[in-house]
């Protein structure tokens, strides 16, 4: 997709104690050496990945849409990228950080 399509658009990411100190959730990819936010376009795809992805199942989760240029600040100020995956966890695209547009 092209850098631009991303701007506007709203994705669905797992955020961690909702209601209760929530935050984004974040993960560290072995393999890129790097950490990510999960992102995904649906929100049933968000809510089947928290039962794959590696998370601590002692903590309540809750997919949340969010702007995708409002998410970049967030992610970007703090060293992650935006990931984004299918209902399987399975890595389709990174997000561009919007900041660099």
């Amino acid at each position: 997709m092209d850098d631009q399509y991303w701007r506007n658009e709203w994705v669905y990411v797992l955020v961690q104690n909702p209601g209760n100190r929530e935050q984004y959730v974040g993960i560290w990819d072995d393999q890129q050496q790097s950490n990510y936010i999960p992102c995904f376009l649906e929100k049933d795809h968000a809510e089947n990945a928290i039962t794959v992805l590696p998370l601590d199942k002692q903590q309540i989760y809750e997919a949340q849409a969010v702007r995708v240029d409002m998410l970049s600040q967030d992610t970007s100020s703090q060293g992650f990228i935006m990931a984004l995956l299918d209902a399987h966890g399975h890595l389709l695209n990174i997000i561009p950080n919007q900041s660099s547009i």
